[in-house]
């Protein structure tokens, strides 16, 4: 057999023996639910898409013969878990939808349902080459520490493909939360036990930045009361950082004045550059931008800086290469 031959023959193995096993996996969670295999996969369905669908749509993703679903969701509707209500256009179809009694049922099914996930998880890890992990990253860092942490990431790690997103920690954490980002560098100050797993990589404080020629430019510190008349450029109202500070003035009294809410480094050093704006930069960032004047906040605003992912018993190689890299890359500069 010839090795190209081989590869395919061995591809369509794994996938066939994941298959089988994924198959398993379902059964034995429908049947420990006291429900059909047809019925589970329509509970399933509706908890992990958070939404109505059509019998057809499921019947489809599912690979299930329509007759069969329909079947299942009437069942269902006897049952009280699910109801039929109708679609939005003339040819949709009804909907299927969980009703009350089905979300409690669901509460009651949704640890199973992770163990099902992740269960799944860890056959696709085992018979995948190549691995995806969805990265959430801070805005103001994706052009000063990412290009360098990617490049020495994919040379120790060739067969795990990193793709960063940009959002603030607020949003970032929603979006691992819901699936949609496997883990992310975020602000750990809004950190949800309950949700998460999570390390500290290091810890930060904010500095005030402003234009060389800025009145203030010229001080060895600054209190947040000195800034009351001053422009400010904030983060976006979706980040954590944000809420540090702006908790630090209300405890002060001090209505500060926001002139622009921005995620975008280059938006915030124009308005700095070009007006007499100051914003708040972590000093980590401040030896990439030479061309601003960073000055210390008296007292300092400190935060726990450091990785989140989805509390689950079992978490993706992908990610747990990912974790052990980030926690040994120097990310932070050392403090004297």
């Amino acid at each position: 057999m010839q090795e190209k031959e081989r590869q395919v023959y061995d591809l369509l193995e794994i996938t066939n023996r994941q298959f089988n096993e994924c198959n398993a996996l379902y059964h034995a969670a429908a049947q420990r639910c006291g429900l059909s295999d047809a019925a589970f996969w329509v509970l399933y369905a509706l908890c992990t898409t958070h939404e109505p669908q059509t019998q057809n749509r499921m019947a489809a993703e599912w690979g299930q013969p329509k007759q069969t679903l329909n079947s299942a969701v009437a069942a269902m509707v006897k049952k009280g878990l699910v109801a039929l209500c109708p679609g939005k256009g003339a040819h949709s179809g009804k909907l299927v939808t969980l009703t009350d009694e089905g979300r409690i049922f669901y509460e009651r099914a949704e640890q199973l349902l992770r163990e099902v996930e992740s269960a799944k998880q860890q056959l696709s890890d085992l018979g995948s080459a190549q691995q995806n992990v969805k990265v959430g990253i801070p805005p103001l860092w994706g052009t000063t520490f990412f290009p360098d942490l990617l490049h020495d990431f994919n040379a120790r790690h060739p067969n795990i493909r990193l793709t960063f997103y940009e959002y603030g920690s607020a949003r970032a954490a929603a979006l691992v939360k819901e699936k949609e980002l496997d883990i992310a560098l975020a602000n750990l100050n809004q950190d949800d036990p309950e949700s998460f797993q999570s390390v500290c990589i290091g810890r930060d404080h904010f500095v005030i930045v402003v234009d060389p020629a800025h009145p203030l430019a010229k001080r060895d510190s600054v209190a947040l009361e000195d800034l009351a008349a001053t422009p400010l450029v904030m983060y976006n109202t979706d980040s954590v950082q944000n809420n540090a500070i702006l908790s630090r003035f209300e405890s002060l009294g001090i209505t500060p004045y926001i002139q622009i809410y921005t995620s975008q480094i280059y938006t915030m050093k124009g308005m700095i550059h070009n007006s007499t704006c100051a914003s708040f930069f972590y000093a980590s960032l401040l030896e990439d931008h030479p061309d601003l004047v960073g000055i210390p906040i008296e007292p300092r605003i400190e935060q726990k800086v450091g990785l989140l992912w989805r509390k689950s018993k079992y978490t993706p190689s992908g990610v747990e290469s990912f974790i052990s890299f980030v926690r040994d890359y120097p990310l932070f500069p050392e403090e004297p």
